[in-house]
């Protein structure tokens, strides 16, 4: 009988993370968000009841503050694009709540990404499809860790 499965509804999110870098960082930045991509449909229990999404490590977005020179801010990227890949995990969970209280300012929705469509609905081999659901990972890493978006993150100022 074939299995019924959900389809994937990924997501791009900005997580606040400047707390975490040196004062030197911190001094020409406002702020330093790790953009994370991840499935809502996938939740997991990883010792814990609360439900935990994967969050895959894209990339890095930088406010920085003013004053700073076009060569100043490309310097200070290259010195946190670089230390943002020794640290960062390819892979790691996340609770669901807590991703799911995070602004919609600072998230992207992707959908399915056509994986619903290569499957259909329902599908016999779970083992086939969890292999296609990784592949679709790797592709969507690679597209996105080759050009991570910037999600706008500096808050709109309300007049």
């Amino acid at each position: 009988m074939a299995e019924q499965l959900i389809a994937p509804d990924f997501w791009i999110v900005a997580l606040d993370e400047t707390e975490y870098w040196s004062d030197e960082i911190k001094a020409v930045v406002e702020s330093v968000y790790g953009l994370y991509l991840y499935d809502t449909k996938r939740v997991v229990h990883a010792a814990s009841l609360q439900g935990s999404y994967e969050l895959w490590s894209i990339g890095v977005d930088v406010e920085f503050k003013e004053g700073l020179t076009d060569e100043e801010r490309e310097v200070w990227r290259g010195i946190i694009d670089e230390g943002w890949y020794q640290v960062s995990q390819e892979m790691a969970y996340y609770a669901a709540p807590g991703i799911d209280s995070v602004s919609s300012d600072y998230k992207v929705r992707i959908g399915d990404a056509g994986l619903t469509g290569e499957l259909g609905v329902e599908y016999d081999d779970y083992d086939d499809y969890e292999e296609l659901y990784e592949e679709k990972i790797e592709e969507l890493l690679d597209y996105y860790q080759g050009d991570p978006p910037s999600l706008s993150l500096a808050p709109e100022d309300e007049d």
